[in-house]
């Protein structure tokens, strides 16, 4: 992928690149949208994904939910899918946040939509902050304005 002009869009990334080579991610546009979807474009940010006291809202959502609504579980997988192409895209630090209401896409219950509405509403405080790359330090092999990206598919260096 390049880009030689001012800035484009990728799977609703709006990616930009300014003139000292940085590039920048930002989720803006989406955000707002799934902000609308959910009536939520008035909502009050918040500055923390999750509540400070975090023992006792895990404590919660760990208590077995016995008849779990489909429709709120519907809802709930929406808003985890939501949430899991931001923190892939352009906000990581919702990344543990995400990983824990994940685990209860199958039986959420109404403490569980709860915390993943304040994630959303972390979203509203967060949606425009770009996620910024800078070239300035950049050294031989790695070119300026160019974005690398490392897997590990070694399988732990398992050998036969």
């Amino acid at each position: 992928m390049t880009c030689d002009g001012e800035g484009y869009w990728y799977l609703s990334v709006k990616y930009t690149r300014e003139a000292s080579g940085a590039v920048s991610a930002s989720q803006e546009l989406s955000t707002l949208t799934r902000f609308q979807r959910r009536g939520m474009e008035s909502c009050k940010p918040l500055s923390t994904p999750l509540p400070s006291k975090s023992d006792v809202v895990l404590n919660e959502l760990l208590k077995p939910n016995a008849n779990p609504d489909p429709v709120l579980n519907k809802q709930f997988q929406e808003i985890i899918s939501q949430l899991l192409y931001c923190q892939q895209q352009t906000v990581p630090e919702i990344s543990w946040s995400v990983s824990i209401l994940a685990r209860f896409t199958t039986k959420a219950g109404a403490p569980h939509m709860a915390l993943a509405k304040k994630v959303l509403r972390y979203l509203q405080c967060r949606k425009r902050i770009p996620l910024r790359w800078c070239a300035r330090s950049c050294q031989q092999p790695h070119l300026p304005s160019s974005i690398y990206g490392c897997a590990d598919a070694s399988f732990a260096d398992i050998k036969p």
